[in-house]
């Protein structure tokens, strides 16, 4: 399995950082770029000199925060700016030259991508991006279709339900999902949701992965907050998901990326590997495991 990281930024200090914290080097780098962000930039080459792969995704949001219509990146044409931006993504994935996953519009089915349109159109979206990209003689890339866990729970007919989004198996490589123990105090002051462990929050994922057998799969983001009552939780937690990995029943997983940051929705909610030294010792323990040690290819 591919052992990957967002260090809380896609600074090189930030990766270098996290890497020294965790004893060894990632396989890859989580990512997250605009629409119209430059790419590569100084941080993005130094991952490529140091045989970083990435997990990269392409929001489809302009930098300003103005959303990008779906159904006009379906629709564009040869010549026209969207059209053209896509060919712009492709040769620079193209040029990175390793292995990358990358991501249109990642989590599609949360409210911060609802202003681009409707499931349908991220569809055909995706479809629009995956044919430009191959036109353009992209062959390093694994399409990557990402969405959030907690939307595969919810009623079929609300419009956030995760599995509207699919875009079939013919157009994905990979199916991720970024999944978190949110055991977080809201900003009024009680916990939003239980203690859970990794297979309870990835079992609605995995019940919709096995009704599509073809593809990969891709745990994106992961992590866990602390325990206030409880010390030494979170450490036992990543434990367990060291173990639950190796499993016959997530073997079609094959990389894991933690999100080490805080989350911006809650109260005194850190997912950083350095939240306790307990936390620490587990999460250094699971990074170098051998388990964890394959390339992405």
């Amino acid at each position: 399995m591919a052992f990957g990281m967002f260090a809380g930024s896609t600074k090189t200090a930030a990766i270098q950082g996290f890497e020294t914290a965790m004893g060894r080097s990632g396989a890859y780098v989580r990512v997250y770029r605009s629409w119209d962000d430059a790419f590569p930039d100084t941080d993005v080459n130094w991952m490529r000199s140091t045989g970083h792969s990435l997990f990269l995704s392409v929001k489809a949001r302009m930098k300003s925060g103005t959303n990008v219509s779906y159904q006009a990146i379906a629709d564009s044409q040869p010549g026209s700016s969207l059209y053209q931006n896509m060919v712009r993504w492709a040769t620079a994935i193209k040029n990175y030259g390793l292995p990358v996953y990358v991501s249109f519009n990642h989590e599609p089915d949360t409210s911060n991508s609802q202003p681009s349109g409707t499931p349908d159109q991220f569809v055909a979206a995706w479809r629009k991006w995956v044919t430009v990209m191959d036109e353009q003689g992209v062959t390093n890339a694994h399409w990557a279709w990402t969405v959030a866990v907690r939307n595969f729970s919810i009623s079929s007919t609300n419009r956030k339900y995760a599995p509207k989004y699919y875009p079939g198996d013919q157009w994905v490589d990979d199916i991720a999902v970024d999944a978190y123990n949110m055991y977080c105090r809201t900003k009024s002051g009680g916990f939003a949701n239980p203690w859970r462990s990794l297979a309870t929050i990835l079992a609605p994922f995995m019940q919709f992965a096995s009704a599509h057998p073809g593809p990969d799969l891709v745990v994106a983001e992961w992590g866990s907050a602390e325990d206030p009552n409880q010390a030494g939780r979170k450490a036992q937690w990543i434990a367990d998901a060291q173990q639950m990995f190796k499993a016959p029943a997530y073997a079609r997983i094959v990389a894991i990326s933690y999100w080490n940051s805080t989350s911006h929705t809650h109260a005194d909610c850190g997912f950083e590997i350095t939240s306790s030294a307990s936390a620490l010792n587990a999460f250094k323990a699971m990074a170098n495991d051998p388990f964890y040690s394959a390339p992405v290819t």
